[in-house]
């Protein structure tokens, strides 16, 4: 591991990727609203972008990148979409190979020919958190906008992108969007994004004024929307999907990953790789969920209780998550990054 790796973030990564499994597992008798999970296991994909905010903008700073011609350079972006791209293609076969296998899905190629197969794989395949791979490409060509943004304005462009992520709540609404492409969009997390912008790229003075009430502010109006969304009869009006995770609801989340990210460091090896690798453990997830309700649950999980459950659940996604990681990453995107730069 490279000594100028942060560690923290590894870890952070690591202990979000086991949220997004906890998330997506079936837990009986409404265990996780009970368990809190709303104020910590669902913030996990918020927590990975604002990492994703913070390790993007601190790669154009260690590289001193500044102009949107260095930004958006055509290698650099490939190479970034790459890193996405090809865990994804792998996982979307595996995906799609083993549901005809098992006969749980017909669609794609099988039904519908190439075009639904094409559709499919620009939609993040099937499955829990299939948003996330076309988020993530949509990231890489918006976060230049957000990085230049803040490193000109500061805090106040945090502010201002969290206003334009309510302005587009509201065109949402008007515009009729559907949930199924409200969540492919990653404008509902630009705010968080552009925090952990902020966090890499903000100056000591600008932090010790953040520290002096604001910050704990900030904390207590996102709790409040959290309680407001997930503990009270409340049903939004603006906020209809995903309110949990909209832009006032990281308020909670925002100047926890901020603290964090800033004044902690947390190692713990194995789950730093476990973080290292979070990507393709998510991919792994979306397809063992799958697989899990319709397959592996009722003929191998039956007379296992939710905690042994979860437990298998856990290890059998890092495992091959983690495999998958190092046959893409150390096999296919090191000598493909070797051979275009």
């Amino acid at each position: 591991m490279s000594e100028n790796r942060n560690r923290t973030l590894d870890f952070l990564k690591g202990i979000f990727i086991i949220f997004v499994i906890a998330l997506h597992f079936p837990f009986a008798n409404d265990l996780g609203h009970r368990l809190l999970f709303p104020f910590w296991v669902e913030f996990a994909v918020p927590g990975f972008l604002f990492i994703s905010g913070y390790v993007y903008a601190l790669s154009y700073k260690k590289r001193g990148i500044d102009k949107f011609e260095d930004m958006y350079a055509g290698k650099d972006l490939f190479i970034k979409c790459l890193r996405f791209i090809i865990p994804f293609t792998i996982a979307f076969i595996a995906e799609q190979v083993l549901f005809r296998v098992f006969d749980i899905y017909t669609v794609g190629i099988v039904t519908y020919g190439l075009r639904a197969l094409f559709f499919d794989y620009l939609r993040g395949g099937i499955g829990m958190g299939s948003y996330y791979f076309p988020l993530m490409i949509q990231f890489i060509f918006l976060f230049p906008l957000i990085y230049n943004y803040v490193q000109r304005k500061g805090f106040k462009a945090v502010t201002n992108i969290f206003i334009v992520n309510i302005i587009y709540e509201i065109l949402k609404q008007v515009l009729w969007m559907e949930e199924y492409q409200y969540r492919l969009l990653v404008f509902r997390y630009m705010f968080i994004i552009a925090f952990g912008c902020y966090a890499c790229l903000c100056k000591k003075e600008e932090e010790d004024k953040l520290y002096k009430g604001f910050i704990e502010g900030v904390f207590a109006l996102g709790v409040f929307f959290v309680i407001l969304f997930s503990y009270t009869p409340y049903e939004p009006k603006l906020f209809t999907f995903w309110s949990t995770t909209s832009a006032p609801a990281t308020l909670y989340i925002a100047p926890i990953m901020f603290l964090v990210v800033k004044k902690v460091k947390l190692n713990f090896k194995p789950l730093e790789y476990v973080g290292k690798a979070s990507f393709d453990i998510f991919l792994v997830q979306m397809v063992y969920f799958v697989l899990y309700e319709d397959f592996l649950k009722d003929k191998y999980f039956g007379g296992f209780n939710d905690a042994l459950g979860f437990a298998l659940t856990v290890i059998i996604c890092v495992i091959l998550g983690m495999l998958l990681w190092l046959f893409e990453n150390k096999l296919i995107f090191s000598n493909i990054k070797r051979r275009i730069l």
